[in-house]
């Protein structure tokens, strides 16, 4: 009983019994579920999942579950999704450390299931409150993250989706240096496809539909790029 535009819910854990009780748990509430049984293939499969939020195991093989958050929280694709913690620990120190790497509830093994769905809910309504008005706005600048539009100077300017993400990239890190590993690694799903001349034609093409206004983007030798910007972020209206 999937519906089409169900919450998507990734699960990194290696108890495969457990994985296969909570997916049926979240699929008969609606949700579309997916897992990895370590850290390293949790992460590389939530860039292409895209999940609405995701239940990180403390103790997954492979980094640690941690670890994973943490990571999550500094790519900027995956960084604004709900995370939970699951673990068999309970001490305060554990839960204060699941906080401290970006984590948004955490739940101590075992657990109702009433109550995980409950609290997925939950930092669902949160996040959604958060995105009601979820704009980004510097000097001329704006975009819109719901509709995926970009405005400068007030006027909306069409950008393929690379080049709204890379804008985006660079509106999120104003005056900071992106080296182009960074900006590979964030902005494309397979990373092995690509190479540093296609992200050089997409940033060229994207200076292109931004005109005059495309000189906010510097080339910084052998390094990478930086957006320039003298105003803070939230000057600018759409």
């Amino acid at each position: 009983m999937v519906c089409t535009n169900a919450w998507k819910v990734f699960i990194v854990d290696d108890e495969e019994n457990l994985c296969s009780l909570l997916s049926d748990t979240l699929e008969n509430e609606g949700f579309k579920v997916a897992f990895a049984k370590d850290a390293e293939k949790g992460y590389r499969q939530i860039l292409t999942f895209k999940p609405d939020v995701a239940l990180l195991d403390v103790e997954v093989p492979k980094m640690g579950g941690f670890e994973l958050c943490a990571l999550l929280r500094k790519n900027y694709t995956t960084k604004n999704i709900p995370i939970i913690m699951l673990t068999v620990r309970a001490s305060e120190i554990d839960k204060v450390a699941g906080l401290n790497a970006g984590a948004d509830d955490y739940m101590i093994k075992p657990f109702s299931n009433r109550e995980l769905v409950a609290r997925i809910k939950s930092v669902l309504r949160r996040v959604k409150r958060k995105e009601i008005n979820s704009k980004i706005k510097i000097e001329s600048f704006c975009l819109d993250l719901d509709s995926r539009s970009a405005f400068v100077n007030k006027k909306r300017v069409e950008l393929r989706p690379k080049e709204f993400d890379l804008l985006y990239l660079f509106l999120c890190n104003p005056n900071e240096v992106l080296r182009k590993e960074f900006i590979i690694q964030n902005i494309f799903e397979s990373v092995s496809d690509v190479n540093v001349r296609t992200l050089d034609a997409h940033i060229k093409n994207l200076r292109h539909q931004l005109g005059n206004y495309g000189e906010h983007i510097e080339t910084v030798f052998k390094l990478g790029y930086k957006f320039i910007a003298k105003k803070e972020i939230g000057k600018a209206k759409c």
